[in-house]
């Protein structure tokens, strides 16, 4: 159950308790006082009756009496809530009575002997046939003058209380009716009142953290009013700003990480297929290379070329200048391998002073042209110390094979070439040669 339900809930069963309460206090109170008036309405009824028969009783006129009675059974009179009268002279007996027949055993009760006795006023109730009955005695004294104190008499009535209430119980009701309409108007005012000051701004209040949790954080509560719920909405809308901000700022900080770690990866992955010292591609990336492109060749029925060169006397070239005039003997080479050839070969430093090359789509013909090319630019170029090479120059060796025309895998490609530079090697170096089905073993030359 929501808190605004249990609010107007709450609200709802205090608001009609206190009505019903209050309803019930009012009813009460009125009933109260409605038996209370009948109570001196009996009272009044009956000292009119013996106001009325007093001067007839000190003189016995019966008759007059009787016409008294009569009267009381007017409608006019106002007395029509008596329900029985008797009137007793001085000695007890009863000189005239009016009474209604469901009434008559009232006339032989024990208040009525009282009554002859009493010298002051007498009431009580008593329950006749299920209904409320206020029997009332009042002693009819003298008022003449010199005889004051003379008891006439009594007149003993009773009023149905039940009647009495029938005939102001409209009234009543109108009472409570008209108490209820009010009580229920306030409770709409209240109601009304606690929606739109309470129940509606939590409503928007649980929205906006609804919204804020969703990640709308650019929606913002209300801050219609200035109680402990608008600081509430303003505390709100300021941790959404803060949020927002905040991962605003986050975001920019794990995209420039990310940029970061995207531009380290790539540096890796270059690293991870890259020779350091020549910039041409590894031992990892020429196979891999190597066994992607005889998958493409077998499939287009191209050729591939495969060109091994190997630096001449280059541990000569070592021990003489030293291994960084190598290093840089060998970044020269590769160099010159980069800037000569198609963009669609594929040049790798195999090992040491040996390199390894791919032609795609390349015949025989057309790789031993490529393989002399560079192997004349290598002879051209100039390299520190090269006049104390055995050879007089700085030159390399180059064998050469092709697929499908000397080997069908990878491997047996790469052998064949190998065993063509060897035998390049063999036959005086600075040379190119192509492999030939004799070639059948390497040369055990140093290189």
């Amino acid at each position: 159950m929501s808190l605004r339900l249990k609010i107007l809930l709450l609200t709802i069963g205090i608001v009609v308790f206190a009505v019903a309460g209050t309803a019930r206090l009012i009813a009460k109170g009125m009933y109260e006082r409605l038996v209370t008036e009948s109570e001196l309405r009996a009272v009044a009824l009956i000292e009119g009756v013996a106001l009325s028969v007093r001067d007839d009783l000190a003189c016995e006129r019966l008759d007059e009496i009787g016409k008294s009675l009569i009267q009381l059974r007017d409608p006019g009179s106002g007395r029509s809530d008596v329900i029985f009268t008797l009137i007793l002279d001085g000695n007890g007996r009863a000189v005239g009575r009016e009474v209604m027949p469901e009434y008559e055993q009232l006339l032989k009760s024990d208040f009525v002997r009282q009554a002859t006795a009493a010298s002051r006023e007498l009431k009580t109730h008593v329950t006749f046939d299920g209904r409320d009955i206020v029997l009332v005695s009042i002693p009819v004294i003298s008022s003449v003058p010199h005889i004051e104190g003379v008891r006439w008499g009594t007149v003993v009535g009773g009023m149905d209380i039940g009647r009495i209430e029938a005939a102001m119980f409209p009234l009543v009701r109108y009472a409570v009716g008209a108490a209820l309409g009010f009580l229920l108007i306030g409770v709409f005012l209240l109601v009304l009142t606690l929606y739109r000051n309470l129940l509606s701004p939590i409503n928007k209040l649980a929205e906006a953290a609804s919204r804020f949790a969703a990640g709308d954080l650019q929606f913002r509560a209300p801050q219609g009013t200035a109680d402990e719920l608008g600081r509430l909405g303003a505390t709100m809308n300021q941790m959404a700003s803060d949020i927002e901000q905040h991962t605003r700022t986050l975001e920019d900080a794990v995209k420039a990480r990310t940029r970061e770690l995207e531009q380290a990866n790539s540096r890796l992955h270059e690293l991870a297929a890259m020779d350091e010292l020549t910039g041409l591609g590894n031992r990892r990336t020429f196979t891999a290379a190597l066994n992607r492109e005889f998958r493409r060749a077998r499939r287009d029925g191209s050729c591939i070329s495969m060109l091994m060169l190997d630096v001449d006397h280059f541990k000569k070239y070592n021990d003489t200048h030293g291994h960084p005039a190598g290093d840089v003997a060998l970044n020269k080479v590769g160099a010159i391998l980069r800037n000569h050839l198609r963009v669609t070969d594929i040049p790798c430093r195999y090992g040491g002073e040996e390199f390894a090359v791919i032609l795609c789509q390349t015949a025989r013909d057309d790789g031993m042209r490529i393989a002399d090319d560079i192997r004349r630019v290598v002879q051209q170029e100039v390299f520190f110390g090269e006049d104390r090479q055995p050879l007089g120059t700085f030159t390399v060796s180059i064998g050469v094979s092709t697929f499908p025309r000397d080997a069908d895998d990878p491997d047996k490609l790469v052998d064949a070439a190998d065993i063509a530079l060897y035998q390049a090697k063999a036959s005086g170096r600075n040379q190119v040669r192509g492999f030939e089905p004799g070639m059948t073993a390497k040369a055990n030359l140093s290189n």
